[in-house]
């Protein structure tokens, strides 16, 4: 009874460990600089071999990248993924479209949208899709962006087929939800006008801090406004600062 006991245990915990291709998820996208962001949301490095992305915007549909353009790339628990439009890749966790290969519809603040799918690719299964995001300028539908959303809905990762984040208030996309959960909608997102770069890396400083990182702001004219300890940098400190004032302003 015991040895089964204990074998059971085992394969539970073998189970928990592998890793689970929907905790890779679009974290943000940048649109003045053509940058899009996945992220692993999970606690074991994701192999992307065999994935492939889906694209399509206002006027061309089913633009799928090479079958092999993501073969050897991972992404590690907690770490990204950014993939570059603009050929500006040049950092480890980068990666250039042109690199990847095939076909991607050109980034578009009109109407959008794009999904990644995992091994092994059926495009028209929306259970081989791991993520999917939309946006149109307003959040007005659109019929030649929503091409793949039906297979979103099918795969129960995305809300519904005329379901778009709203555009209207700038050009930074920063997914909210970061329960990992594998259903979103518009809901789950924030627009903004421009990505939070204190120390102009090219990263969001908001997920910089949530994930254990810091920003440092020395030399940068007026100080940084969001350093409320005065360290130096912003960091989890800061957080607390902001949390232990939180209320009504005086």
């Amino acid at each position: 009874m015991n040895r089964y006991v204990t074998a059971v245990a085992g394969l539970a915990l073998a189970s928990a460990a592998v890793a689970a291709p929907r905790d890779i998820q679009f974290r943000t996208v940048d649109l003045a600089n053509g940058v899009v962001e996945l992220h692993n949301f999970g606690e074991t490095s994701e192999d992307l071999s065999g994935w492939r992305f889906c694209s399509h915007d206002e006027s061309v549909v089913r633009r799928y990248s090479d079958a092999a353009g993501l073969d050897g790339v991972s992404i590690a628990p907690g770490e990204s993924l950014y993939v570059h439009f603009n050929g500006t890749a040049d950092e480890p966790g980068e990666v250039n479209t042109s690199t990847v290969g095939g076909n991607f519809a050109p980034l578009s603040s009109t109407a959008y949208a794009i999904q990644i799918y995992f091994s092994p690719v059926s495009f028209g299964n929306g259970n081989t899709m791991a993520d999917n995001i939309q946006w149109t300028a307003d959040g007005t539908p659109d019929s030649m962006a929503d091409e793949r959303t039906d297979e979103a809905i099918a795969g129960g990762i995305w809300g519904a087929l005329d379901d778009f984040i709203s555009l209207d208030s700038g050009a930074f996309v920063r997914l909210i939800n970061l329960t990992g959960g594998e259903l979103n909608n518009s809901g789950d997102y924030r627009v903004a006008g421009a990505i939070q770069d204190c120390n102009m890396n090219g990263r969001d400083d908001v997920f910089e801090i949530l994930d254990g990182g810091t920003v440092p702001c020395g030399g940068m004219t007026g100080g940084c406004v969001a350093d409320f300890d005065g360290s130096g940098t912003v960091d989890s400190g800061d957080l607390a600062v902001l949390l232990a004032a939180w209320g009504p302003c005086p």
